[in-house]
């Protein structure tokens, strides 16, 4: 994206990205605020269609694991035959020469073990694609939550940053923010008190449309918003994009991992 293309570094790309995806969240905050609902019916929207293709989903699953059960039963059904033929509990006709003729062959064996894994394979391919399917059931209660938390983190912030009346202790505090908190709060000033938020329709578009909220998508730990995002370059080693060093300056660059 052009907003970012000048990164000169993962860190700083990332930290470029951060600050888009805040302005786009407090874009967001801001409208749902102010009573705007296109959010939350293009979330409703969305469920309504993944339901229905969950349902569509749950009668294809079901038939695939009767033609599986029922697979598996003829499958076993020959091999218990022929386990009764070899012992002579069943007895076969002989032909001319004396010899047993029908019965269970090998290749009545092999066809219904390839019948029964053909029928396997649908049924896993089917039970797959109906666990991709998303579940935005509590989706908008989580995001909602989120937002609620990430204003909670920019009030927690400006609050240690800001003592009453001492402008030059407040620009040294701003200064001293890891890059990822200094992002968080420059989003949240353009966003409420400079009325600079993001304007860039492009950019709204690609947040709307092709991330993933996976925070409130999965919602599984205690991530808050704000934190920043762990990005590996190799094994179990980060990258410190939103770390300062003891000198008060950020790393950033792709050779300060830990």
């Amino acid at each position: 994206m052009k907003s970012i293309a000048g990164a000169s570094s993962i860190g700083d790309l990332m930290n470029h990205h951060r600050r888009l995806y805040f302005a786009w969240r407090f874009r967001a905050i801001k409208k749902k605020l102010a009573g705007d609902t296109t959010e939350a019916e293009a979330i409703r929207h969305h469920d309504v269609r993944f339901a229905q293709r969950r349902n569509a989903m749950s009668s294809e699953v079901m038939e695939a694991r009767k033609k599986e059960i029922q697979e598996n039963s003829s499958l076993n059904h020959l091999i218990n035959t022929r386990e009764l033929e070899d012992r002579e509990e069943i007895s076969l006709p002989l032909d001319e020469l004396n010899r047993k003729v029908g019965g269970v062959s090998d290749n009545d064996i092999a066809l219904a073990r390839r019948k029964y894994n053909v029928a396997r394979w649908e049924r896993i391919k089917a039970e797959a694609k109906q666990n991709t399917i998303p579940d935005m059931t509590r989706l908008q209660t989580f995001v909602d939550l989120y937002d609620n938390q990430l204003m909670a983190d920019v009030a927690a912030i400006q609050k240690e940053m800001q003592p009453v009346g001492r402008r030059a202790e407040w620009l040294q505090n701003r200064r001293d923010l890891r890059p990822q908190y200094r992002a968080l709060i420059e989003a949240w000033e353009d966003e409420f008190e400079h009325n600079k938020g993001l304007k860039d329709e492009e950019i709204i578009r690609f947040f709307d449309h092709y991330v993933h909220n996976s925070l409130a998508g999965f919602a599984k730990d205690a991530t808050l918003p704000s934190d920043p995002r762990a990005v590996f370059v190799g094994g179990d080693t980060k990258l410190l994009y939103a770390k300062l060093d003891s000198g008060g300056s950020v790393m950033d660059s792709d050779s300060n991992v830990a």
